[in-house]
């Protein structure tokens, strides 16, 4: 027997969506963001690269630590910010799509509950 219930709660599920769509902006965004940044330090580490390969490790550790860059930046120096970017990125569309996901769950939880609720109404 199937229950036709009105549906409810327009603004949430409104909101639920652009959650959703927020989410893929932010991932979007983010790609493009790390890709961007992957193209400006490697085009901008490559005089740094062949400089820091050429004097002894010390003084190379001690160079990156003047500059405020990292060891693993001195190894990759192109993955640093472009990897992070991508990190934050991801982390911002989980949350975001989660939050989307959240709400939604919610509403189909309040359908059923009430139509259940109606039709325990019918049969008792």
């Amino acid at each position: 027997m199937a229950v036709n219930i009105k549906k409810r709660y327009r603004v949430r599920r409104t909101i639920s969506v652009i959650y959703k769509i927020m989410a893929v902006v932010v991932l979007i965004l983010c790609i493009g963001g790390a890709v961007a940044s992957y193209v400006s330090s490697s085009s901008a580490n490559k005089g740094i690269v062949k400089e820091a390969t050429s004097m002894l490790e010390e003084e190379a550790t001690l160079r990156i630590k003047a500059t405020g860059g990292s060891v693993l930046e001195s190894i990759f120096p192109a993955f640093g910010s472009p990897l992070a970017t991508l990190v934050i990125g991801i982390i911002g569309f989980l949350i975001l799509y989660a939050s989307g996901e959240l709400i939604s769950l919610l509403i189909a939880l309040e359908e059923n509950t009430r139509k259940t609720s109606l039709m325990l109404e019918q049969k008792g």
